[in-house]
């Protein structure tokens, strides 16, 4: 058996101990977070707006892991929500910074360096 599915055994046991069904839940929630990572990072090689595609990332982690592990209620509402403006509110203050630094990433000698 492998190492880290023993290690991923051992930690579901002692979540479901401690948690109970939230804690099964949250085991769920943190593979389904590894998930939409693994995508954002695979999307992120293809396309050019990377803040887009981190924005829609942030977006569905913070779903999971508020509207999977707490269920559906006023008060996870309200925290979806203010997740959401204050994302908003990032993604102005990045877009206008990057647009004020003139930021343009490495250039084609630095990304060559990185590559070798």
């Amino acid at each position: 058996m492998n190492v880290l599915l023993l290690l991923a055994i051992i930690l579901l046991i002692l979540m479901s101990i401690v948690g109970g069904k939230k804690g099964v839940r949250s085991f769920i929630a943190l593979f389904l977070n590894f998930l939409v990572i693994f995508v954002t990072i695979l999307f992120m090689l293809s396309i050019e707006s990377t803040i887009i595609v981190t924005l829609i990332a942030c977006t569905v982690i913070s779903f999971i892991n508020l509207f999977y592990i707490n269920k559906f209620n006023d008060k996870t509402k309200a925290a979806f929500f203010s997740t959401m403006i204050t994302l908003s509110l990032l993604v102005v203050f990045i877009f206008a910074v990057e647009h004020s630094a003139m930021i343009q990433g490495f250039g084609e000698e630095q990304e060559e360096e990185i590559n070798a």
